[in-house]
């Protein structure tokens, strides 16, 4: 459990990704997850390369197209 305006130093893997991407962020909620005593958490990036940025942006809109749509 991660408490709001925790500030966190994030290294992100993305699988077509050369290598790390490193980024730092504050977290804006945080939710235990179905009962099963894990937690959910909402960052927001305080610090992050644009390039790095788009890399995260492209690979979510590909995820996303990629899904069937009885997937969510």
């Amino acid at each position: 459990r991660l408490p709001n305006g925790a500030r966190l130093e994030l290294e992100l893997k993305l699988p077509e990704a050369a290598g790390p991407i490193q980024a730092q962020a504050e977290v804006v909620w945080c939710a235990r997850f179905r009962d099963e005593g894990r937690y959910e958490v909402g960052c927001r990036f305080t610090q992050i390369d644009p390039l790095d940025r788009g890399k995260i942006i492209r690979h979510i809109h590909e995820t996303l197209k990629q899904r069937k749509p009885w997937q969510s």
